[in-house]
């Protein structure tokens, strides 16, 4: 999957932005039908579930969506192993100096995977 354009990560922002206001208006978050979900869907999501836990969870049909949010959602991040597909959502303390460095963490996470990238970019 290459860089995705500015109206595709709204798009999928705004694909949140529906579940948000189904899930207020029929006081159930209902997730059956989605297909696939991006990580510009996923991280508001995420959030949003947690303040809303009173809400009624009705997981989507496809297993593999379901298994990605139910990972996501309750995986600790020192749980995730060397071969993971994705960076877990952390949680920011509200010490900017802890929250700090957890970003760094994961910055310093994206630039050997960058620099990696960019090795076998060159080589090709």
């Amino acid at each position: 999957m290459g860089i995705r354009s500015l109206p595709d990560l709204v798009d999928d922002y705004r694909c949140f932005q529906r579940i948000r206001a189904r899930s207020l208006i029929t006081r159930e978050m209902d997730l059956g039908p989605l297909k696939w979900i991006n990580p510009t869907t996923l991280l508001p999501l995420v959030l949003f579930m947690r303040e809303q836990r009173e809400l009624p969870y009705i997981p989507p049909y496809s297993s593999s969506v379901a298994n990605y949010i139910h990972t996501v959602m309750t995986r600790p991040e020192s749980a995730v192993g060397p071969y993971s597909s994705y960076i877990p959502v952390a949680d920011l303390p509200s010490d900017q100096k802890d929250g700090n460095n957890i970003l760094k963490g994961h910055l310093i996470f994206i630039k050997m995977v960058w620099d990696m990238v960019e090795r076998m970019h060159s080589s090709t």
